[in-house]
This record gives C-alpha cells, structure tokens and sequence, in this order.
C-alpha cells in the first residue's frame, strides 16, 4: 500500500534520463556556442584540461569532440588545438540540420536492411 507522503514524494520527482557523459560535454559545447560565449575561431580548451574540468576519461572528452566535429561545430588540427567552427544561430542551426539528416539516413539505411534481411528470409524457406 502507498501512503500519501510516498505518493507526494513521488509526484515531486521524475524519471532520469539515462545519459553518457559525452553526450553532456556536447550539449554543453552548443550551449555555449548558442549563448554566443564560445564564437567561430575561438579555442577550446586541450583534451588534458577538458578532462580535469569534466573530471571524465580523455577517451570520453574525445568522444564528444569527434561528436561535435562530426556536426560540424568544431574542427580538430593536429598538435595546434580545437576550434570552434559555427558563429552564429544560423550556422548552428544549419550544423545541427545536418547532423539530424546524417542520423536519419543512417537509420533509414539500418531499417532497409532489416527489411532486406526479412525479405531474404522469406524467399529461402
């Protein structure tokens, strides 16, 4: 039986979302970039020091910044550092577009496959 403190208790919280701590660096990377503290061409911080502040693995700080490369938000150079490669809102907006199809056509393509595979299937027995 629940009481009613339990079901206050309950009513105050909600469910967490499961997250991984990449995924927290680059949001807070694109909020930055949003709130315009972080502007095309500024440097970011090395991968050594991102871990102290994040107080995370260098393998999980490298995750979050081939993310960001990857939406097309920073860009890696090899013993010189990481800058920042969207300015404004539209640059970010058309940078995560981007990101947002590439996501899509990768789940689209896994989907054809599996539909594929089904087909496939089918024809053998």
């Amino acid at each position: 039986m629940t009481t009613a403190k339990e079901m206050n208790s309950q009513a105050m919280f909600r469910v967490v979302e499961k997250r991984r701590a990449y995924e927290d660096i680059v949001q807070q990377v694109i909020d930055l970039i949003e709130d315009g503290k972080l502007k095309r061409g500024d440097q970011i911080p090395s991968e050594r020091d991102l871990t102290e502040i994040f107080k995370v693995s260098r393998t999980t700080v490298r995750e979050a910044i081939h993310t960001l490369e990857s939406m097309k938000l920073l860009q890696c150079r090899q013993g010189i550092g990481t800058y920042v490669l969207a300015s404004s809102e539209k640059g970010l907006i058309q940078s995560l577009a981007a990101a947002h199809l590439i996501r899509k056509k990768a789940f689209a393509t896994s989907s054809i496959t599996e539909k594929l595979s089904t087909l496939i299937a089918q024809l053998t027995k």
